[in-house]
């Protein structure tokens, strides 16, 4: 099995795991439809809210510093 990377299994034979690694079969899905929710902690307390915007409120990463000005615009944690 030149270039592949095995689990350290001593308790399968070679034989065996040879005969089960055949049996592995990729596949492609194309997806038809995605169903996503919007979810920002609106089914938690405000101040569970206020708490979540304070926290990310600090982060440095811009885009999750976003997410707080979202949570505002939608109202939370007031």
């Amino acid at each position: 099995m030149t270039g592949v990377q095995t689990c350290a299994l001593p308790i399968l034979s070679d034989k065996f795991r040879n005969g089960m690694l055949k049996q592995i079969v990729g596949f492609e899905v194309i997806a038809t439809r995605i169903e996503a929710k919007f979810k920002i902690s609106q089914n938690r307390t405000k101040k569970d809210q206020a708490a979540v915007i304070a926290s990310l409120g600090q982060s440095e990463d811009s885009t999750v510093r976003e997410i707080t000005q979202l949570m505002q615009k939608e109202g939370l944690g007031v």
